[in-house]
């Protein structure tokens, strides 16, 4: 049965990963912001690379498309900031447009989420902007990574993963209340939070709580209202760190809430653009803004996702730490320099059996291996790159919607690319599925259907109901 909450069709085509399509160009953008100046950025700040880039720099505007909310048009505008660093001369404009997700302020994304991997709850928030994107309108989308689903659709890929802001959830006590941590809260104390990830794991880390959706205030400002109106019900708010900081609101934040109690959102705090694949002129331009760190830890954590197939509505938990190996330095010149410049150009010509990295592959596989002064590859050239090693853990955790359930599994592992690292979480995905959490999804799952069930029913009723009204 498919989902009655599907509100738009273009989720139908996903794929895991890009296929090649062709590049239109874009029409006459609407509703457009300027290039950034200083007042554009929050407090949120990025590194941008001072190699130079040989991308060239027409005036064809770039245009960057976006959701309205006040959240990620400040998002939008950090990205918009990095490639105005790099190309400033290069026109770059902000178009903004208001998605199914941000039209429906009611409904908790929990009881959204479709059941199949080609429409997940998260497309609500993305659909229609890749559908301009695709259509030329936009030449590359700007996500709160989290939002993202981990199956994009067919023509899209994620060009590159901006450095991390904090990904730890932060507690937000009501004005004048003097508590510190949700420990401190009198039994019965109610805390307002819409996540099914949050309220399952805090449910079990503090059972004398209550926990209640705050769906119908969307924007973080209505919230802080309704949280200290003299007459609220809540003591306290849970939203992100990340977007807090982004908005210049970190003074409200109590103290931040981290493993065990619990775990973030895959990809949480993390900046994503979405380019048309084989855009090549989008994606020379995005080169240098990328942080491989973070593309590496979130691609461990996405990998997860995609086998657990959770999404953001059901209470999948994670906790990345990578760091990096450091490669001995090697002569100029050397016989070990060239035999590593052969064996980076065996790997991507896709001979090497463990990373098949080929001109055609999808961005992310070259995070963190191109070298800043090189281009990407054509088809049939060889191009150098660099070998690069780290450290990467993944803990991650399913929890029951009760809370009474939970599984928590880590592994560690060398890796050597955004691959190896997507590879590391689907191994722990298909681990813990095998250790009780594909019981857990399972029940969420028919939960989930139940309630839809008897959503369509209720309003199969209500419409023949007002036929019969019309009828007499």
């Amino acid at each position: 049965m498919p989902c009655p909450h599907t509100t738009n069709p273009t989720a139908q085509g996903r794929s895991a990963y890009p296929k090649m399509t062709s590049v239109l160009s874009p029409s006459s953008p609407k509703n457009v912001s300027p290039s950034p100046s200083d007042d554009l950025i929050s407090s949120a700040t990025i590194q941008i690379p001072t190699t130079p880039n040989t991308l060239d720099e027409t005036f064809k505007p770039i245009i960057l498309g976006t959701r309205k909310s006040q959240l990620a048009l400040v998002q939008t505008r950090i990205v918009q900031s990095a490639l105005h660093s790099l190309f400033p001369s290069l026109p770059l404009e902000i178009d903004s447009m208001s998605t199914a997700g941000d039209r429906n302020q009611t409904t908790p994304l929990h009881l959204l989420s479709p059941y199949s991997s080609t429409q997940p709850a998260k497309s609500l928030w993305t659909d229609e902007l890749e559908a301009r994107l695709l259509s030329g309108e936009l030449d590359l989308l700007v996500h709160s990574l989290k939002d993202v689903p981990t199956v994009l659709k067919e023509g899209c890929e994620i060009a590159c993963i901006l450095e991390r802001e904090d990904p730890r959830d932060a507690l937000v006590m009501r004005m004048g209340r003097t508590e510190k941590g949700l420990g401190e809260l009198e039994k019965g104390s109610v805390v307002g939070t819409g996540s099914v990830r949050r309220v399952a794991q805090l449910k079990r880390a503090f059972p004398h709580l209550e926990f209640k959706d705050m769906t119908s205030a969307n924007s973080r400002n209505t919230r802080f209202r309704k949280l200290d109106d003299p007459s609220s019900p809540y003591s306290a708010l849970i939203l992100a760190l990340s977007g807090l900081t982004r908005l210049g609101l970190s003074s409200r934040t109590t103290s931040p809430l981290s493993s065990p109690e619990l775990y973030h959102a895959v990809g949480q705090g993390a900046l994503a653009v979405e380019v048309r694949v084989g855009d090549t002129r989008i994606r020379e331009a995005l080169k240098l803004v990328g942080h491989w760190e973070t593309e590496w830890r979130c691609g461990a954590e996405r990998g997860l996702l995609r086998v657990l197939e959770g999404g953001c509505s059901v209470p999948v938990g994670v906790e990345t730490v990578l760091e990096e190996i450091k490669m001995p330095d090697v002569p100029s010149g050397s016989q070990q320099q060239q035999e590593q410049k052969n064996g980076s150009e065996k790997r991507v010509n896709g001979n090497d059996e463990t990373e098949q990295l080929e001109t055609s592959s999808p961005t992310l596989h070259f995070s963190g291996l191109l070298p800043p002064s090189s281009s990407y590859p054509l088809p049939g050239e060889i191009v150098e790159i660099r070998p690069r090693f780290a450290m990467l853990k993944l803990t991650a955790c399913v929890t029951s919607l009760d809370g009474d359930r939970q599984v928590v599994k880590s592994i560690e592992r060398k890796v050597g690319s955004y691959r190896q690292a997507e590879r590391l979480g689907e191994e722990l995905a298909r681990e813990m599925r095998t250790h009780g959490a594909g019981e857990i999804l399972d029940e969420i799952n028919q939960q989930r259907r139940e309630r839809e069930q008897r959503d369509l029913e209720e309003a199969l009723a209500r419409s023949k109901g007002e036929d019969q009204v019309q009828v007499s």
